[in-house]
């Protein structure tokens, strides 16, 4: 990353990105394999059981520095990752999910997101030159500074005092890691800065791992993983013929019924 103060400590973005890549791949497969269920309602939610244990492996031992906490929001479980080389408090969040945050700030003012945006971001402005003017209610106000002071409550004053809070979205595909990003929040859920980070994302043979660990009529279960330009190709191709199948389809109805009407007739 560039030298300022968004910066993170290049150890800490490499195990998270890794703990993602193995818990939505090598992991998931072995663990799904495991259980050998019928249905796999789970999946979803066992991914990030996956990608938070590794995390708590790779940070907890790697660095002195750092530390994970366990928070909970209603049933959901979730990491604050509190890194104090780089004055960071940081949580990891799929980058669609992140989307709906900035999308709908007035729908998701009470996200433990915008608590812990509100405490540490607050210097923070937005990147766009049209702002979100989210007035925050006394007691909502009340609400966000009791959940924020609930989540940062292992962590020294004067640590939050020199921090930021950071999200670090991914996006994937097929398997893989498709998009990696650093991202800071304004008070109002909007996007205040955005750093690429897809060059840290690993480069596995992720067809051995599969080949490996899943026998061959399993498979089909779990694509192949393709490159992302592959991928969004490949999206393409079957997005045309789908489009092209409805339209045949349609005009064999509509043909179809004109000539019941013409026998009616």
């Amino acid at each position: 990353m560039t030298n300022s103060k968004f910066d993170i400590d290049d150890g800490v973005l490499k195990a998270v990105v890794e703990s993602i890549s193995e818990g939505i791949g090598i992991d998931f497969i072995d663990t799904r394999k495991q259980l050998n269920t019928y249905t796999t309602n789970s999946s979803p939610t066992l991914i990030w059981d996956l990608i938070n244990s590794n995390l708590k492996k790779k940070l907890g031992q790697d660095y002195a520095c750092l530390y994970v906490s366990k928070k909970k929001r209603g049933i959901w479980e979730f990491l604050l990752i509190v890194d104090k080389k780089s004055k960071k408090i940081i949580t990891v969040m799929r980058e669609n999910r992140l989307k709906q945050l900035t999308k709908h700030p007035f729908k998701n003012k009470k996200h433990y997101a915008a608590a812990l945006a509100l405490l540490l971001n607050s210097g923070l402005r937005s990147r766009q030159t049209k702002l979100i003017n989210m007035p925050i209610n006394p007691d909502d106000n009340i609400y966000l500074q009791e959940l924020s002071q609930d989540l940062c409550s292992e962590i020294e004053q004067s640590m939050l005092a020199e921090s930021l809070y950071c999200i670090l979205s991914f996006k994937t595909a097929s398997g893989v890691i498709t998009s990696y990003n650093a991202n800071y929040l304004t008070k109002n859920l909007e996007i205040a800065k955005e750093i690429p980070l897809n060059s840290y994302i690993p480069k596995k043979n992720y067809d051995s791992i599969v080949a490996d660990t899943q026998k061959s009529e399993e498979i089909q279960d779990i694509p192949l993983p393709l490159k992302p330009a592959a991928y969004v190709k490949k999206q393409a191709k079957e997005d045309y013929e789908t489009k092209e199948s409805i339209e045949i389809k349609t005009t064999e109805t509509i043909n179809s019924a004109e000539d019941t009407a013409n026998g009616d007739k």
